[in-house]
């Protein structure tokens, strides 16, 4: 009999402790479901606030492409247009001048829209497109060796191919005042190709002009970009203006 009411305790004491067990488990099992709603509901606001930040900076990197292309296209029209007044130039000239300009920039990390306003300086001053494609160059390599503005050397350039050779001393090429006297671009070229030749590519050569064909590069991306937004948006404009416009109006 003792053995029996024994048996009988123990059953009850496990029963006792496996129905705790239960209910502990039970309450852990609850805890952690409401901890994963609150998570997943926290969750869920995160990913929505990071869709939105998303969807904004989409937009706004879509905006700064558009105008990065349109500015692009209004240097090109503008380049092209004094190509045509001052040298007569084909649609094939033209093409290649900017073939120019593009190689140029991803070389030397020169952007586009600081490379047609030079070339068009020297065009200008020159008359010549081939001329000025040489001395796009020699321009570039001044540029590098003395920090000055580009379009500035430019026209510089322009000014001592016409016979103001101190134009270019001025930029601190060491041209004798005999150079200066005689008008003689010729020797003037030769007195900066020995001063600065290659200055241009020994600044591309540096991490920092290496940081600077990277920027160019990605400026060139955000512009195709724009270029291809360009089109649908335009029709948009043009429902806009032909559609919306005139029932407002009404």
């Amino acid at each position: 009999m003792a053995n029996i009411r024994t048996l009988k305790l123990n059953l009850l004491a496990d029963t006792t402790d496996f129905a705790k067990g239960i209910k502990k488990a039970s309450g852990q099992t609850e805890s952690f479901s409401s901890s994963l709603k609150s998570n997943m509901k926290s969750l869920a606001k995160s990913a929505a606030l990071a869709g939105v930040a998303v969807a904004g900076m989409a937009v706004a990197f879509g905006v700064d492409a558009v105008k990065a292309a349109l500015e692009d296209e209004k240097s090109q029209t503008r380049l092209a247009k004094a190509l045509k007044n001052t040298t007569k130039a084909t649609k094939t000239q033209i093409a290649s001048v900017e073939a120019l300009i593009s190689k140029m920039q991803f070389q030397y990390g020169v952007a586009d829209d600081k490379l047609r306003p030079a070339f068009q300086r020297l065009v200008q001053g020159t008359q010549s497109i081939t001329k000025s494609q040489g001395l796009l160059q020699t321009a570039l390599d001044i540029s590098a060796a003395t920090g000055k503005d580009l379009e500035t050397v430019s026209l510089a350039l322009s000014k001592a191919y016409n016979g103001n050779i101190g134009a270019l001393k001025k930029m601190g090429i060491p041209i004798s005042d005999n150079i200066v006297k005689a008008k003689d671009f010729n020797a003037a070229m030769k007195v900066v190709t020995q001063t600065v030749g290659g200055q241009a590519q020994v600044a591309a050569d540096t991490f920092a002009g290496r940081m600077q064909i990277l920027s160019v590069r990605f400026s060139e991306f955000k512009e195709g970009i724009g270029y291809k937004l360009i089109p649908p948006l335009t029709k948009l404009m043009d429902y806009i203006e032909g559609t919306v416009v005139p029932l407002l109006g009404q």
